[in-house]
């Protein structure tokens, strides 16, 4: 196993506000309706991270490859 002591390890948070993820998730197919809100609240802000990068503020179709 890899000894990461040595190593600088980051937390990074890819974030998108809900009413955005509700949004997305309204014209994407194969969603259930209401998956997202329950998802987003298991995960948001559950960690400290070093770094929040907003999904909402670029184009939806570079997240989405």
């Amino acid at each position: 196993m890899h000894n990461f002591r040595h190593n600088h390890i980051y937390l990074i948070e890819l974030f998108c506000p809900l009413n955005e993820l509700n949004r997305r998730e309204a014209v994407r197919e194969g969603k259930r309706p209401g998956q997202t809100h329950l998802q987003y609240f298991l995960t948001a802000g559950r960690w400290i991270c070093d770094l929040t990068l907003d999904s909402s503020l670029v184009q939806t179709k570079i997240w989405l490859v």
